[in-house]
């Protein structure tokens, strides 16, 4: 904040429009690089499972519940 209130003071008001234009590239700039790096990090960990067999897998059986609820 303090460095936004620098910017502003320091430019006349006929070039804020240019700062805000800039500053809102550089903030759409870093949010494209944050969420290319959060997908290469996400891919880097995903299962070589298909989602069907992950599913199948999480599911217990109606005889191993049964087993659960007698113990």
């Amino acid at each position: 904040m303090p460095v936004a209130g620098a910017l502003v003071a320091a430019l006349p008001a006929d070039r804020l429009p240019a700062l805000l234009l800039t500053c809102s590239a550089a903030q759409a700039l870093a949010m494209a690089l944050a969420l290319r790096g959060l997908w290469r990090y996400r891919a880097s960990y995903t299962a070589s499972h298909t989602p069907a067999q992950q599913t199948a897998a999480a599911k217990p059986s109606p005889a191993a519940l049964t087993a659960r609820d007698a113990a």
